[in-house]
Formats: structure tokens, sequence, C-alpha cells
């Protein structure tokens, strides 16, 4: 083992006879802010020495599945905690690097490390590592300010904050895969219910088919209250009811395909 840490320890050791009785006010205050910041420290180099042994692989060379299940196990923490703690220490010594040196200075403490961490991890791919870099470096100098709660949620929205015009082509290009998403997605079942009289109908459309299906339906689903009889359906039974005289309608029509008719929208819409 480190020397250096073997004189850590040891001085740790001699600080258990300090008599807090003694201490002014002033200086319990200074006391506590110093213990904060060593605290912190210490698990800098805690993480970074579980880096080290994460990625030569100790853990699973002496048995372990994984680091993490070594470290649960080793130090009798619940898995979580050993599963945040493997993560955290990878990106310390990782793509966070800066975010590491921060917390090995004090400047950060690791709830604050933890949250610039996945941060940086949840800037998409597309966005590149310069807007990644530039949402670390501002994260770090927002610490200094702010406490988990709000440093999280200006985590929320870094890209819209380090570099505005990716976030624009961000947002456009995840509209675009959720309409992709949604038009791939859609189905239609209709299902006999064994021993009923009942049928199932379930299925999902992106919103320009519902919409044309809305536009065909609702001209069908007003009630249909006279001066005698009054409609009492309700809103749900319309719209079945609407949808079977459509069907009917349909039926009439001499100009039904025979196979199955053409596709509403070319296969690839968004080529």
């Amino acid at each position: 083992m480190d020397d250096r840490l073997v004189g850590l320890a040891q001085s740790l050791a001699g600080c258990r006879g300090i008599a807090w009785w003694a201490l002014s006010p002033t200086d319990l205050v200074d006391t506590v802010d110093l213990l904060h910041t060593l605290t912190q420290q210490l698990a800098g180099l805690q993480l970074a020495a579980l880096a080290e042994l994460d990625a030569r692989g100790v853990g699973v060379a002496q048995g372990a599945t994984s680091t993490a299940v070594w470290l649960r196990d080793r130090h009798r923490i619940s898995p979580g905690a050993a599963h945040r703690a493997v993560r955290l220490a990878t990106a310390l010594h990782g793509d966070c690097a800066l975010t590491g040196e921060a917390l090995a200075a004090g400047a950060v403490n690791v709830e604050q490390a933890r949250i610039i961490t996945a941060a940086v991890e949840s800037v998409p791919a597309e966005a590149g590592a310069e807007v990644k870099a530039k949402a670390e470096t501002h994260l770090i100098g927002e610490a200094a300010t702010f406490g988990p709660k709000e440093l999280g949620r200006l985590a929320e929205r870094i890209v819209e904050v380090v570099a505005p015009d990716v976030a624009d082509r961000l947002v456009e290009s995840q509209l675009v895969r959720a309409e992709e998403r949604a038009w791939l997605d859609r189905e239609f079942t209709v299902t006999d219910l064994p021993g009923t009289n009942r049928v199932r109908l379930h299925g999902w459309l992106d919103r320009e088919d519902a919409a044309h299906l809305r536009a065909a339906l609702d001209p069908l689903t007003r009630p249909q209250t006279t001066k005698d009889v009054p409609d009492e359906r309700t809103a749900g039974q319309r719209r079945a009811d609407a949808l079977v005289e459509i069907s009917r309608l349909v039926l009439t029509c001499r100009k039904l395909p025979r196979d199955g008719g053409e596709r509403p929208r070319s296969w690839s819409p968004w080529t």
C-alpha cells in the first residue's frame, strides 16, 4: 500500500482525540467545512482506486461476476449502492475526467458529480464530443452555486444552454424518429372473445391517420335526438356505431379493391 495512504490513516486516527467541546462556534463551522471537503476528496480517491480495480478486472479474477458484485460483498453494501459507485468511478475516469479532478480537489461533492456525469452521458452521441465537454465544464462551474436539486434541473436542458443550435437539430431529429416509430408501430386487430357475443378491437395509429379516422367518424357520432326520442347512447357507443356505419357505407361502394387495396402512403415516407 502507498505510504501516503498509511500516513493518512494514521493522521485520521490521531484526530479521534479532538476535544470538540473546546472549539468556538467559528472553529466548529470551519471544521465542518473542512471535513466536508476532505470527505469528498477521500471519496474521489476511493473512486479512482475503484476505477482502476474495475479496469484490471480484479474483482472478476477473485471470483465475482462483476466489480459491483465484488464491491457489494467486500464492503457489505446494497447492490444498488455498489452499482452506482462503479458506474460513477468509471465515468469520472473516462469521459468525465474533468469532473473527477473537481471531486478530487473538493470543488464538487459526490452528489453533484453523479448528476454531472449522468447529464454528460445523456447528451446524444450525434451532438458530438465538443458539446459533451461544454456541458461538463458548464455544470462544474454551476456546482459552485447550486446544490444537487437545482443542478439536476439545469442538467435536464444542458444542451440548450451550451449549444442551442445543436439542441434545435436534435429536437427536429427526435420528432422525425417519433413519427417513424408511430408509423412502424401501427396495427389494428379484431378478436372474437370465446363464449361471448363480443368482439374486441385494438390498435395504434399515427396522428395523421388518426386525424383521417376522426374526420370520418365525427359526422356520424353526433347525438341523433328528436323531439320525441332522445339519443341515450354514450359517446363510446356512438363512436362504435359510427365505425360500423362507415364500414357499411364502404361495402356499398362498387369500387372496393380485390387484393387489399393500395398503401395509403409510400412505404418509407421519410426518405
